[in-house]
């Protein structure tokens, strides 16, 4: 009831200052598009300064897309052009007529060039300020941070999150130099009021303190495996068969199936491999470490069904959606018991190795095919 008073008495307030206007209009003046001479200065100005923003980053989004990303300083010479053009095609309209450049108009279009100067520079201030943002850590009940994979940070880990965040926003060297290989990270802080917050930063090449901080994380054991498996990945008991790759390449293909029982083997060997951080390098990119440090590997490949312990459960990716809940947009969760996890290996996996040769699945580590991406294919 309230907010439709409000509307009502806005309305009323309108009709007023509308109904004022109209009797105190010239009757001269019946024609023109502005009737008051007051107005007229706002709508050039309101006009050029809309428009000016409107299609300075209308066209700077087009350069993003074919690959020619603006800056800055390039953004704010297309803000101030497009607007000082807008200023004098409203002016046109006003005139109704293409005679709009005199001395005068000259003159006022210089005070509305430093008038969007200077909004641009406290819009980029705004900007900045809000980029740079951390919640404090008493406010937040965790933050899930995406990378390579979404990584929850609860309790003590919400510092390292927010050591991360204020690394990145306070580091414009980062970001500056904008790239088709930016690598991109997302802060989605979940706030103790109820309330969330998300911070999209892109940055271009390693960077070793990020790298040392966000994946280490990645790296840990816990969060690696609900990364593969599901939140629930500690509950898992139940599997039903799998799949091991010999050979990926399009003309040797080859591959073999095993029963649940090797299947729930793997899974403990999976975890013991994670365990000594071994198996992670095959399956994580680590998009902030230098990529001539980080290299490409030879792996093979295994693939586990399996059964969750309830239909509670969620992939990692699905835990974002708790943050899309909150601000109202629809979202869709898991309800089926079955899952499935493929999972890359390498020769210095010792426990998935000797887990598929205890269990005859191959005879010795020969059996297996270890190739670099580029010698594999996908298999439809």
């Amino acid at each position: 009831m309230r907010v439709l008073s409000a509307y009502v008495a806005a309305a009323v307030v309108i009709y007023l200052i509308a109904y004022y206007c109209y009797k105190k209009r010239r009757i001269e003046s019946a024609g023109d598009l502005i009737s008051f001479n007051w107005v007229k200065p706002l709508f050039r100005w309101g006009v050029g300064t809309g428009v000016g923003y409107f299609a300075g980053v209308l066209m700077a989004e087009f350069l993003d897309s074919v690959h020619l990303h603006v800056k800055k300083p390039m953004l704010l010479v297309l803000v101030v052009a497009f607007g000082f053009v807008s200023f004098f095609i409203a002016q046109m309209f006003v005139e109704k007529g293409f005679r709009v450049f005199c001395r005068r108009r000259f003159c006022e279009s210089g005070l509305f060039v430093l008038f969007v100067l200077g909004s641009f520079w406290g819009c980029s201030k705004n900007a900045t300020y809000l980029e740079q943002y951390v919640p404090d850590a008493d406010q937040v009940s965790r933050v899930e941070v995406s990378l390579d994979y979404p990584v929850e940070y609860k309790g003590d880990s919400v510092r390292v999150a927010r050591q991360a965040q204020k690394i990145l926003s306070h580091a414009e060297i980062y970001r500056e130099n904008k790239t088709d290989d930016s690598t991109q990270i997302i802060f989605y802080y979940y706030l103790k009021n109820g309330k969330t917050l998300s911070r999209t930063y892109e940055i271009v090449g390693g960077n070793e303190t990020l790298s040392e901080l966000l994946f280490k994380e990645e790296n840990k054991v816990d969060h690696f495996m609900e990364y593969l498996f599901g939140t629930d990945s500690d509950k898992i008991s139940k599997f039903s068969t799998g799949t091991l790759t010999l050979n990926e390449s399009s003309e040797n293909y080859k591959d073999c199936d095993f029963d649940a029982d090797t299947a729930k083997k793997l899974y403990q060997a999976i975890y013991e491999d994670a365990a000594d951080q071994k198996l992670q390098k095959y399956n994580l990119t680590n998009a902030l470490k230098d990529p001539e440090e980080t290299g490409e590997y030879s792996s093979a490949s295994i693939s586990l069904d399996y059964y969750h312990a309830s239909a509670d459960w969620k992939n990692v990716y699905d835990r974002i959606d708790d943050y899309y809940g909150n601000t109202g947009e629809s979202v869709e969760t898991p309800t089926t018991y079955g899952g499935s996890a493929y999972i890359s290996f390498g020769k210095d996996c010792t426990h998935i190795i000797q887990t598929l040769i205890d269990c005859g699945v191959i005879t010795d580590v020969s059996d297996i095919q270890f190739q670099r991406p580029e010698e594999k294919t996908s298999q439809g």
